[in-house]
């Protein structure tokens, strides 16, 4: 695939969410389902490129390399670690704290508003592409 197909895919993916068509919420959910959830998020998020990524400039910015200690390092990742811990708390408590309040037209608008923020994205990235061609 080149360039071109990646600068325009976010504006079709923005139109898609403009006009995506909402469907009832179904609580009645398994009590292991949750569980499950948690795990799958965090596996995904920690097998992110740009995760991993991210932890390896810190980490040779920080010298872990060069004769870093090992307390360090440690106290690097227990940092890491626990500021990611209460990101994913504060965005749980986030979502919960919306969902109670928002019905299904607020919801539509959520997603017009997200559609059209990646529509702009996308618009800005093709703008960027004849710009450099």
């Amino acid at each position: 695939m080149d360039i071109t197909y990646w600068r325009i895919t976010p504006s079709l993916h923005g139109v898609k969410t403009y006009l995506a068509q909402l469907k009832g919420s179904n609580n009645s959910r398994r009590q292991g389902q949750s569980c499950r959830l948690v795990f799958y998020t965090v596996f995904l998020t920690l097998t992110n490129p740009l995760t991993i990524f991210s932890f390896l400039a810190v980490f040779a910015a920080f010298g872990f390399g060069d004769g870093m200690s090992l307390l360090s390092a440690t106290t690097l990742v227990v940092g890491v670690f626990v500021g990611s811990a209460l990101w994913f708390l504060v965005l749980t408590m986030g979502v919960t704290l919306f969902r109670k309040k928002l019905d299904m037209k607020g919801l539509k608008w959520v997603n017009r508003i997200a559609g059209l923020l990646i529509i702009i994205t996308g618009v800005v990235a093709l703008v960027t592409l004849v710009n450099f061609l």
